[in-house]
């Protein structure tokens, strides 16, 4: 889904994101309660909202997360992802270096640049990039809790956030 407005201006982005996450969030807890018929500790989902530019860090101990790009001056996602407990180059870097892994950010950016209107990005600047101009939003949940749950909210935000890829 793209959003109406494109926002630049970092703390609209963060103030944004954070409300479109826990607004989100609130949704999917009540779509897993309703399903499993009991309630759900809506205090297990830490959000983390990280404006342009961004700084990824290392995942929390005990931890695992679902996270997402978004690209304010589009007002578009791009991509929805999760990273288990043991999981944390996948959460802190790959995404950023296109030849890391078989699927990343980084390497869909580079592919589709043109598209994107980046043509200058080349695979020594596409992850420089990404962390000056995208937003970067962490749902941390802690690493006892199933890792269905995990995939469940990945699919979830994809199917009301509409990433790009």
């Amino acid at each position: 889904m793209k959003y109406a407005k494109s926002v630049t201006d970092v703390s609209k982005v963060e103030a944004r994101l954070r409300g479109l996450t826990e607004e989100a969030v609130r949704g999917f807890v009540e779509q897993l309660s309703r399903y499993f018929k009991e309630p759900i500790d809506p205090g297990m989902f830490q959000v983390e909202v990280l404006p342009p530019p961004h700084f990824p860090r290392a995942m929390p101990p005990g931890k695992q997360s679902v996270f997402a790009f978004y690209w304010p001056k589009q007002g578009q996602f791009l991509l929805v992802a999760l990273a288990g407990p043991n999981s944390n180059a996948r959460f802190q870097s790959q995404h950023y270096l296109p030849a890391s892994s078989g699927s990343n950010l980084a390497r869909k950016i580079l592919q589709h640049k043109k598209t994107l209107g980046i043509e200058d990005l080349e695979e020594a600047t596409v992850g420089m990039w990404m962390k000056g101009n995208l937003a970067r939003i962490n749902i941390f949940l802690p690493a006892s809790v199933d890792k269905e749950i995990l995939k469940y909210l990945k699919d979830y935000l994809k199917l009301i956030w509409s990433p790009m890829f």
